[in-house]
């Protein structure tokens, strides 16, 4: 619809109607083809992984800890060491991010239950 609307200001056209020619269509046609072929080259450049990386982290943390047990934030930092998911910096952190993703139940003061 653009192809014929550039072609009708082109040509001083000021007719309200405006019909598609066939032209307009192929054309419109073989844009798409070169768009699909060079999306086709540019996704397998893009990164494989869209999480990042501390939520991949987190997901590690999770992942390790044990089920169905009231864990303090001193276990789950041993855990997190012990496991080599993380850094010690970085325990507290992710610990808030899984609470405040609902992964993490606040049992008491610094006690976590996995869901």
């Amino acid at each position: 619809m653009e192809l014929t609307a550039f072609r009708k200001f082109e040509n001083g056209s000021t007719d309200e109607i405006l019909i598609c020619d066939d032209i307009d269509f192929k054309n419109a046609g073989k844009i798409v083809k070169v768009y699909l072929k060079n999306l086709q080259e540019v996704i397998p450049l893009l990164p494989k992984s869209t999480i990042p990386v501390r939520a991949f982290d987190q997901k590690k943390l999770y992942e390790v800890l044990p089920e169905n047990e009231g864990l303090t934030t001193a276990q789950i930092r041993a855990i997190a060491l012990s496991k080599g998911v993380c850094k010690e910096r970085s325990v507290d952190n992710y610990i808030k991010g899984l609470y405040s993703s609902g992964l993490l139940t606040p049992i008491s003061y610094g006690v976590y239950l996995k869901k």
